[in-house]
């Protein structure tokens, strides 16, 4: 990771939002990347909670020096009942430093139990029926 955003006002927190088009019919798998980049001074922290759809996701979140850190969870997640998903990295109260987000990847997630192939096609699928799509976003460095 070379590049990270922090909120051009430090005391605000990096607020990502998805629009699902209507729909929550969508399911996601979600995954965050985090590393300091900067080598901060003992006095220093950088400490945030992560809440999707305004819900915990993640507490106390310190990233490594120049070390990938990813947070994500194991079952998708889905938008809110007109589909729009809300994603919040919010500085904690011990924190001296703004919150960081290197990238962020979003996988949709895809019944593929109605195609017309062969079930031997299947085989070294890790599921036999769901396929994932990738939606890679990268954020650029403000």
């Amino acid at each position: 990771m070379k590049h990270a955003v922090k909120p051009l006002n430090a005391s605000l927190p990096l607020q990502y939002y998805l629009d699902q088009g209507g729909t929550n019919s969508i399911s996601f798998y979600v995954y965050l990347h985090f590393c300091e980049l900067e080598k901060l001074q003992d006095n220093a922290i950088r400490e945030f909670d992560i809440l999707l759809d305004w819900n915990s996701w993640a507490k106390s979140v310190v990233p490594s020096y120049l070390k990938t850190n990813t947070s994500s969870k194991e079952s998708p997640v889905k938008g809110g009942a007109n589909g729009e998903l809300w994603l919040s990295i919010e500085r904690t109260k011990r924190s001296t430093l703004p919150p960081i987000l290197n990238a962020m990847e979003f996988y949709v997630e895809k019944d593929m139990s109605e195609l017309p192939t062969d079930a031997e096609d299947w085989y070294y699928s890790s599921t036999g029926k769901t396929s994932m799509v990738s939606l890679f976003l990268d954020v650029a460095l403000m």
